[in-house]
């Protein structure tokens, strides 16, 4: 949520990969965010979602899909997955297609014993590293796309 906090400036669509409750897309929103899509492969996980956008008033610009080609073609300025590093890694191609040019990608839920194997992944995949934090052993990553 810090990094959300850093990162909307307001009006930039927001896609939330992984995203559970829905907590950072309605973070993403209440922030300034112009939308938030979030992608979440457990139903009951999205039903908690909606159940969450009503508990916080928010009847319009949040949308919750199963699968990631729900939203093919779409572009977003901000990109957050809040999800293990196996599974960034196997998507983090197709995550960065949804990303507009200059966009940040904030990677959290990322264990800090994986830090070389993080550098490295974001290296490869052109997105150098702006914010790096640590606590209590996980790590939060704010990068752009260059």
């Amino acid at each position: 949520m810090q990094a959300l906090e850093r990162c909307i400036r307001g009006n930039e669509a927001v896609l939330d990969f992984g995203s559970g409750s829905g907590i950072l897309s309605i973070t993403s929103y209440m922030l300034g965010a112009s939308e938030a899509i979030g992608i979440e492969t457990d139903a009951a996980s999205i039903e908690n979602a909606r159940e969450n956008l009503e508990l916080n008033d928010i009847e319009s610009g949040i949308e919750f899909y199963e699968k990631l080609g729900a939203i093919e073609g779409s572009k977003f300025g901000i990109v957050v997955c809040n999800i293990d590093f196996k599974t960034i890694s196997r998507l983090i191609d197709r995550l960065k297609e949804h990303l507009i040019a200059d966009g940040i990608m904030i990677l959290s839920g990322l264990e800090s014993n994986e830090e070389d194997k993080i550098t490295e992944l974001l290296a490869e995949n052109g997105i150098s590293i702006l914010n790096w934090a640590e606590c209590d052993g996980w790590i939060a990553i704010e990068g752009r796309a260059i």
